[in-house]
């Protein structure tokens, strides 16, 4: 197996080379791509959180959890995904966000956005940040605000799934609205999950 230094960022990555060698051989130089693939990257920790009492049922709260994180090897994850010429999907699964919370996905995104990616980043927008939800206004400006979040670090919002319509019976005219309404207050794009 060979393997290939990789510029990215001013760090210089070394990756394997693998099964696309013989696909990039095909491809004439100055090629630029016509389509962005986007890798989820998910949060590396600490040896120490093993020793942390959180199991499946009860992993922990986000707060508990984020003291844990490895932001140096976290980071330099998104870096070896990027150099392989994907874009990164960043604070998207929605398990994982529930679990870590806004404050960690904040991070990421900012920290994301710091690396100034070839293939840039997508990030979910949700309402992870808000004590509670009482109402579509609520849901609309918790939303509309993770879009600004993101789209100040250079990112592009993928709306997260709004469970607070579904919880609350909305009918399809609701959704409408609610997604209408974020619309008109953010610039483009914007993307659905």
């Amino acid at each position: 197996m060979t393997k290939e230094n990789i510029e990215l960022d001013g760090h210089t990555i070394e990756v394997d080379d693998c099964a696309l060698a013989p696909f990039r051989a095909r491809v004439p130089a100055g090629t630029r791509p016509v389509r962005t693939a986007f890798a989820a990257a998910h949060v590396v920790f600490h040896a120490t959180y093993a020793a942390v009492p959180h199991s499946l049922d009860a992993p922990g709260t986000p707060d508990a959890i984020a003291e844990h994180v490895d932001w140096k090897a976290t980071i330099a994850l998104r870096r070896r995904i990027a150099a392989h010429g994907f874009g990164i999907a960043e604070a998207m699964d929605t398990a994982q966000r529930f679990e870590v919370g806004w404050d960690v996905a904040q991070r990421l995104i900012e920290e994301t956005g710091r690396l100034g990616l070839p293939r840039g980043f997508v990030a979910g927008a949700g309402v992870d940040h808000l004590a509670a939800v009482r109402s579509k206004r609520d849901l609309v400006d918790g939303v509309v605000h993770q879009v600004q979040v993101i789209q100040a670090n250079g990112g592009l919002p993928i709306i997260l799934p709004m469970l607070w319509l579904t919880a609350h019976g909305a009918t399809a005219d609701e959704y409408v609205e609610v997604y209408g309404a974020i619309v008109r207050q953010c610039r483009g794009p914007l993307f659905v999950h």
